[in-house]
């Protein structure tokens, strides 16, 4: 297999970022909006079940495990975005009840054997029931040019800032599924270079969500460097808070900075909780 160095960039790097540059190049030449959006989150849950397959091997396990339950709350993301993008009437309801069922179906085995920690489940569902207040989910996948890929920067950071606790929490499996959506959003700025269509980020958001679900059950990665990284969830409210009365556009740069810095700190919390560190 080689050093874990080499496996972490080409089966979380490489594979996906290249998966999903060219479902993105192959999107400039579909004429029709609405199948773009769709084979753009499909390429997102085919490059994280890649990097899953690359990473755990292949017959899949049937057992449900809490990495495979993030394959398929990315999958249930995915059918939640298309109903959201066809406008379907229960599309606001599946979404809800994935919110609230995810994190429950993931710290199932928790919650039966009474784990102290299962109270944590509140976490996530908490940042999800948040997120409205926090990103202006009107406009997903329809922003103004300026920031058009606030949201994208926004997922991608914490996305990036997740792997980084997994990997110091010694959770190298985490860390790859973790850095694979990392990639796939790296892929998406640079290639896209626009806003992620709804279908892409709510699928983005599920695996977001189950992810981190399961590092605060199943993983020693430190909590307040996860709850320091959260903020970045907030990151375009900051921007119209600290922007001036004559400057309310938003900018990507201000956005850029507030995604950085809690995702600094919060590594930096992360890598001094670890001690002693090494993935070899």
């Amino acid at each position: 297999m080689g050093s874990p160095v080499a496996q972490l960039l080409l089966e979380s790097v490489l594979v996906p970022f290249v998966l999903v540059s060219l479902v993105l190049i192959a999107n400039r030449a579909v004429n029709r909006r609405r199948l773009a959006a769709y084979l753009e989150a499909a390429a997102f849950v085919a490059a994280l079940g890649t990097t899953y397959v690359l990473a755990l091997g292949w017959p899949v396990d049937l057992v449900f495990s809490a990495k495979s339950k993030i394959v398929i709350a990315a999958v249930g993301g995915f059918a939640a975005g298309l109903a959201f993008c066809e406008r379907a009437r229960w599309a606001k309801t599946a979404i809800i009840a994935l919110v609230i069922a995810m994190p429950l179906w993931i710290g199932l085995p928790a919650l039966q054997q009474g784990r102290p920690e299962s109270a944590l489940l509140l976490l996530p569902i908490a940042i999800a029931f948040t997120l409205p207040f926090l990103i202006d989910v009107s406009v997903i996948g329809d922003a103004a040019p300026d920031n058009a890929c606030s949201k994208t920067l926004i997922a991608m950071t914490m996305t990036f800032g997740l792997a980084m606790i997994a990997l110091f929490a010694k959770t190298f499996s985490y860390a790859e599924l973790a850095l694979s959506l990392a990639s796939t959003l790296l892929a998406a700025m640079t290639i896209g270079r626009k806003q992620l269509a709804a279908p892409a980020l709510i699928t983005i958001a599920a695996a977001l969500l189950a992810m981190i679900t399961a590092l605060l059950l199943y993983s020693q990665a430190n909590l307040t460097a996860m709850l320091v990284l959260s903020i970045v969830i907030g990151a375009e409210r900051l921007d119209r808070v600290a922007c001036s009365e004559s400057d309310r556009e938003p900018s990507l740069k201000r956005i850029a900075i507030f995604c950085a810095l809690p995702a600094m700190t919060a590594i930096l919390i992360a890598r001094i909780d670890a001690g002693p560190f090494s993935i070899y």
